[in-house]
């Protein structure tokens, strides 16, 4: 016979402790890190522009590349992690 438990329960009576404070705290940081990561290179854009010599329209499908790249890789390869393992993919994603 299978047990059932009450989720809610549970989730509603643990206590913020240490650490609690310390995961919100290192997921803060590693989202901060994943933002500014993104949104850099639209203020790095003019300067690169101007050093490379390139015009400032060829930047464009530079930008949209960024974000075309997370639309169609976070939920790709969240379903294959979950298919073959996430390990696998962050080894295969470094080495490529």
């Amino acid at each position: 016979m299978s047990q059932s438990y009450q989720v809610n329960e549970f989730v509603d009576g643990q206590r913020l402790g240490s650490f609690n404070l310390q995961l919100l705290f290192w997921s803060f940081l590693t989202m901060f890190a994943d933002g500014f990561d993104l949104n850099s290179l639209g203020f790095a854009a003019p300067d690169l522009t101007r050093f490379w010599g390139v015009e400032r329209s060829a930047m464009g499908p530079v930008l949209s590349a960024n974000l075309f790249g997370i639309f169609l890789g976070a939920p790709l390869l969240g379903w294959l992690g979950d298919k073959y393992g996430r390990r696998p993919l962050i080894v295969s994603g470094t080495l490529l």
